[in-house]
């Protein structure tokens, strides 16, 4: 077991330095912090094995440490998950609220009288990490559903956005979650004493979801620019919020739509329209395959919560598919002009702002009805 730890801390500290490395990116930065405290933990897990080392001292106080740790991965977890997420985000005092548990168990354990008056002190603590995990995982599992639903009203290309990997995280948190319970279960009805976090089971699991975590952790870009972390108050939230949804009876819907905030007045609303569409024929945006709400934003001068309002109401589309109907136009009057022969579809899709053949496929179909090939198959020589 100990050649597990060392294996597995030698891991996160080299995926620390990749992290840190890289360009700067807020979510690397929180992820390197969050693996560091992780290191802690797994810098206890080898001292509890370790038998030949005795407890006293500064190991002793290193092992209190890692274990009111515990109390800091939601708050991290969380934290982690909001960079990817929230455009919007920066980091606010009012976070160190979260330090609290931490703080109150961690000046606990250093009164190593008080664990000795109460022998239930431990096991209510245990309590408290259990709930505490909890929270912050079913939080986070809700913030990632909501940033799922609203991909569509942000990015023009969904590859890599809906953040797939950090479900399974959660996934992975659960486990660990469960092993503790389970742990801790068994303790409660074996004896009331201390309980022993020293399990070959929740130890090895918690090295495997760390080596997991680490492997693609290292590989998830920032979904956001620094510039796209400025947006206004009134933008911080462009989520559709359904009010109404009836039957028309051809089996379409009608939808009544509200925005947060919105002071957007129709008058102003048919501007904006005549400005983007003036900008689409233009400019051409959509061949950046990295555009996003707030970078076109930034190109019309206009606010992501406004401009996301009218491409909903006036063009009946969300963000995504509002921008990949001007791809496939695009790809089409390629098409059409045989203007780029030498290249195959794929190449002329990717020239056209697309950035996977599975999104081009589909996207092609939705607004022609036909594939493709199929397209080009059949028209003029």
């Amino acid at each position: 077991m100990e050649f597990l730890h060392v294996v597995t801390a030698t891991i996160i500290v080299f995926t620390i330095a990749l992290l840190l490395g890289k360009p700067k990116a807020l979510p690397d930065h929180i992820l390197a912090t969050w693996l560091f405290l992780f290191l802690f933990n797994t810098t206890g897990f080898f001292l509890l094995d370790a038998k030949s080392i005795s407890f006293h001292g500064w190991k002793n106080g290193l092992l209190q440490f890692s274990d009111a740790i515990v109390f800091l991965h939601g708050p991290m977890f969380l934290l982690y998950t909001m960079t990817l997420t929230r455009a919007d985000f920066r980091l606010r005092l009012l976070y160190l609220a979260h330090l609290l548990p931490f703080v109150i168990v961690l000046s606990l354990m250093i009164n190593e009288s008080y664990y000795a008056e109460s022998p239930y002190v431990p096991l209510i603590e245990t309590i408290l990490k259990i709930f505490s995990l909890l929270i912050y995982i079913v939080t986070v599992y809700v913030r990632l559903l909501k940033h799922r639903k609203n991909i569509k009203n942000i990015f023009s290309n969904a590859e890599q956005k809906n953040l797939g990997w950090l479900f399974i995280l959660s996934n992975g948190f659960i486990v660990l979650w469960l092993v503790l319970f389970i742990t801790t279960l068994f303790n409660i009805v074996g004896t009331m004493g201390r309980i022993s976090y020293d399990g070959r089971i929740l130890k090895s699991s918690t090295d495997a979801f760390l080596i997991f975590m680490c492997y693609f952790g290292v590989r998830q870009p920032a979904l956001y620019r620094t510039e796209d972390h400025t947006i206004s108050k009134e933008d911080q939230d462009i989520t559709l919020e359904v009010v109404n949804e009836t039957g028309t009876g051809k089996g379409e819907k009608l939808v009544t739509v509200k925005y947060q905030r919105s002071s957007l007045t129709p008058g102003q609303a048919d501007e904006i329209h005549k400005k983007l569409l003036v900008l689409m024929e233009t400019a051409k945006p959509y061949l950046n395959d990295d555009l996003t709400l707030f970078r076109l934003a930034e190109m019309t001068r206009i606010s992501p919560n406004h401009l996301s309002q009218v491409i909903n109401l006036l063009e009946g589309k969300n963000f995504f598919d509002f921008i990949n109907y001007y791809r496939v136009k695009e790809v089409k009057k390629i098409i059409w002009s045989t203007q780029l022969n030498h290249f195959t579809l794929l190449g002329i899709a990717f020239e056209c702002g697309f950035n996977s053949k599975a999104a081009f496929n589909r996207a092609f179909k939705k607004f022609t009805g036909t594939t493709p090939s199929e397209f080009k198959n059949n028209r003029p020589s």
